[in-house]
């Protein structure tokens, strides 16, 4: 498994968590929009809750969906705009938050599986507890 974040904060706490769960990861500090991804190479691409103005988003999705084998699989799960009414975390400006058609067109190279607008119940630390609301992203290289 490989884990890519701009913060290497959050790489240290990865590492440490997969070390007491027994678990191989490799990671690697690198900011998404300019990191060399490996086209072809994944079978799973995941992106939670990364919140970049909408051309640098368009420039991650565009290399996730680039980097996958033919039957590999995307996800994303983000805050939408609904969610700036919400004390839960995320960004407080529209312009970082996602709604469905958006996220769908920036992934018109993998075939949509699923595509949901909703609220969840996070318990993910003191800043992001409570409902939220989120879309969510399923797209297949074919």
């Amino acid at each position: 498994m490989t884990l890519v974040d701009i913060s290497p904060v959050g790489l240290e706490k990865a590492e440490r968590l997969a070390r007491e769960r027994g678990c191989r990861i490799e990671t690697i500090a690198a900011d998404l929009t300019i990191w060399d991804w490996p086209l072809g190479q994944f079978d799973l691409v995941v992106e939670i809750f990364v919140h970049v103005p909408i051309a640098e988003r368009q420039v991650i999705h565009r290399a996730m969906a680039a980097c996958l084998r033919p039957g590999g699989l995307a996800l994303v799960e983000a805050f939408q705009k609904g969610q700036t009414a919400q004390s839960s975390g995320g960004p407080r400006t529209a312009p970082l938050l996602y709604d469905a058609p958006a996220l769908a067109a920036d992934f018109t190279d993998l075939c949509t599986l699923e595509l949901l607008e909703g609220t969840v119940l996070l318990a993910e630390g003191s800043k992001h507890r409570g409902p939220a609301q989120v879309v969510r992203y399923l797209g297949l290289r074919t």
